[in-house]
């Protein structure tokens, strides 16, 4: 029996071991190490399945001799993305290659809650949805608001499937759905925090600086490579993007004279498994970045997730992860509050985790790709 040739895209440092260094350098992630664990989680749905063989190249020669080809995406629909989309729609249209989007999101600016009009960003997306359903069943997105907004563009509902972020279903069926016991609020807890410089708002910035000054086991999970420079002696070969002027000027822990950063506080992961080995010893996990969240989750720790804007807020709705609006953080918002708000609600999740790995599967069966079965069952 000939096997699928399927591909990943983003894969690479799943199928060949690499070191920090070379990840970084490479841009296997793109700039954001939370990338990793939505190509992880696509890659382990399909990768011991016998009968696959699994890749990453996304060349055109590579993709018109592909079965299939799995794209995971985060928030492209986006108007900083419309570049990246166009280019996406020319390569497709060479192609026959049934090809998959798997967990695309709409992004609105920070504290927006709503679709905003921009004819652009409408065209550019429903050139490109139309290309990939030219090669595909449906799309998958991550919550009700990116389907509204894809259904407002002329598509089907048929060619619509809620499946959220697929990150969360890293493990598969061998994550533990078990609710945990977890220790009452107190100020010696390690806590692990993150937050997203390039959607600074005041609102969480000045919330998330509150816990590094009153919690001294609080440490900041960093994500955007550029945020790595502080902790650049560690790994003198990497090459960084530059920090962006704007985020320098944020109260945040950028810059190497940061305290946070000088008194070993920061920490960074280009390995999945590493980073959830690390949360496993946090006590509680807060901030704007939902990977960095569901990091934590993933690794038996309790978390809550500050939605910013429309993706972490459709994320957090359809996963049942604790959050609490931007609005609604204010000056009387409490970290212990949070706390018990996150410990009393992670039941929720629990429950959930069958249907969403359920909605997962039943994607990828509507689009019949080849999945591994004892990832789901």
């Amino acid at each position: 029996m000939k096997k699928s040739r399927i591909i990943v895209e983003g894969s690479e440092a799943y199928i060949n071991e690499y070191s920090p260094t070379e990840i970084v350098n490479k841009s296997l992630f793109g700039s954001n190490m939370g990338n990793m664990l939505f190509y992880g989680s696509v890659y382990n749905a399909v990768v011991s399945n016998k009968d696959n063989y699994v890749t990453s190249d996304i060349s055109e020669k590579s993709i018109e001799n592909a079965d299939y080809y799995l794209m995971p995406q985060a928030n492209l629909f986006y108007k900083y993305f419309i570049n990246k989309m166009e280019d996406y729609t020319n390569k497709l249209k060479k192609s026959s290659t049934p090809t998959i989007l798997v967990g695309v999101g709409y992004q609105s600016p920070v504290g927006r809650e709503s679709i905003e009009k921009n004819e652009k960003l409408d065209n550019t997306v429903r050139s490109f949805v139309s290309e990939i359903l030219n090669h595909s069943t449906s799309i998958g997105v991550r919550g009700r608001i990116t389907k509204k907004y894809i259904l407002s563009l002329g598509f089907a509902e048929s060619e619509v499937d809620i499946i959220g972020d697929p990150s969360i279903r890293f493990f598969g069926k061998k994550f533990i759905t078990k609710s945990r016991a977890y220790k009452s609020f107190n100020t010696d807890m390690k806590i692990a925090v993150n937050y997203t410089p390039s959607r600074y708002h005041k609102n969480w910035g000045g919330f998330i600086n509150s816990i590094f000054s009153k919690y001294s086991r609080s440490f900041a999970i960093l994500q955007d490579t550029y945020e790595f420079y502080p902790l650049l002696w560690k790994y003198q070969n990497m090459k960084l993007p530059k920090v962006p002027d704007e985020v320098k000027t944020y109260d945040l822990p950028i810059s190497k004279d940061n305290s946070v950063n000088w008194k070993n506080r920061a920490l960074f992961f280009t390995n999945a498994k590493q980073w959830f080995v690390s949360l496993e010893a946090f006590d509680f996990s807060i901030g704007t970045r939902i990977h960095g969240n569901i990091a934590a989750i993933l690794a038996g720790t309790p978390a809550l997730t500050i939605a910013i804007d429309t993706r972490t807020l459709e994320l957090a709705e359809y996963l049942k992860i604790p959050y609490i609006k931007l609005a609604d953080l204010n000056e009387e918002t409490t970290l212990e509050s949070l706390y018990v708000k996150a410990t009393e609600e992670m039941p929720n999740f629990y429950e959930n985790y069958d249907n969403v790995l359920k909605d997962y599967l039943r994607f990828f069966e509507k689009n019949n790709v080849p999945i591994n079965r004892d990832f789901f069952e």
